[in-house]
């Protein structure tokens, strides 16, 4: 069990969710290209094409339906996920006192300052890279493929999008 778990004191708990699409492309880019990568872990010298045909499903199978349905417990990340997955992953964000998107961050920070009760912080950009194509750049057959290895992460994002408008529109 957790540390998490043996707190006594309440807890607010909260995610940040990436779209699908982007987490992939990014992460893509990141293990072809990182140093640091490269130097320590199995980097992918695959093209954008061939990883999405491959089985190496650490990065390419719906990433944050297994977080999400794993909650940080040993998980072997190279198992497709599944509806069980999805399943899971969707009743823990119904028990996410706040959920955040990368894509709004600003917006995201303020109504979650707002419930906490603390200023607005300052956030500067970070970690943008602009060199590799985002999803809009994309051809759209790797989009269409994309979205196919990651059918329960869309259909989350999609979820949690929705109640995130709602929180938006009530502050």
């Amino acid at each position: 069990m957790g540390l998490a778990h043996k707190r006594t004191r309440p807890r607010f708990k909260l995610v940040f969710l990436r779209n699908p699409i982007d987490r992939y492309l990014s992460c893509y880019y990141f293990w072809t290209r990182s140093k640091y990568v490269h130097a320590n872990v199995d980097a992918c010298d695959m093209t954008l094409e061939e990883s999405l045909e491959s089985n190496r499903l650490q990065f390419t199978d719906n990433l944050m339906t297994k977080a999400l349905a794993s909650l940080g417990a040993e998980r072997d990340y190279s198992v497709p996920a599944c509806s069980a997955d999805f399943m899971k992953a969707f009743d823990t964000l119904k028990t996410m006192h706040f959920i955040g998107f990368v894509e709004h961050m600003h917006l995201s920070c303020a109504i979650l300052a707002s419930l906490l009760r603390f200023p607005m912080p300052v956030l500067p950009a970070w970690n943008v890279n602009d060199k590799y194509p985002g999803k809009k750049e994309c051809d759209k057959s790797i989009v269409r493929k994309i979205m196919q290895k990651n059918i329960y992460d869309l259909e989350l994002y999609n979820n949690a999008m929705d109640f995130f408008y709602m929180q938006a529109a009530e502050k």
